[in-house]
């Protein structure tokens, strides 16, 4: 069963705007990205373990969660390229 961290960096555009926040977006999206985005960090926060040198704080959990979303945009790309 895919965890809400799986999810939030299973969708492309997601992390499109989590890596590289474009204007225009509607207030639907934002609402759907907003919704996603505290579960995604919750599952994150859980899964760390307590204690130096990472405890498991919500900047922490932001950089862990931006540089996944970089990796599923590359692969993204990678796939589109090929």
């Amino acid at each position: 069963m895919a965890t809400p961290l799986d999810r939030f960096v299973a969708n492309v555009d997601f992390c499109a705007f989590m890596v590289s926040p474009p204007d225009g977006e509607t207030d639907e999206f934002i609402e759907r990205y907003q919704a996603a985005l505290g579960p995604a960090l919750a599952s994150l926060l859980q899964s760390q373990p307590p204690g130096p040198p990472i405890q498991g704080t919500v900047t922490q959990a932001l950089f862990i969660l931006r540089g996944r979303c970089e990796a599923t945009l590359l692969r993204f790309a990678f796939q589109r390229a090929t």
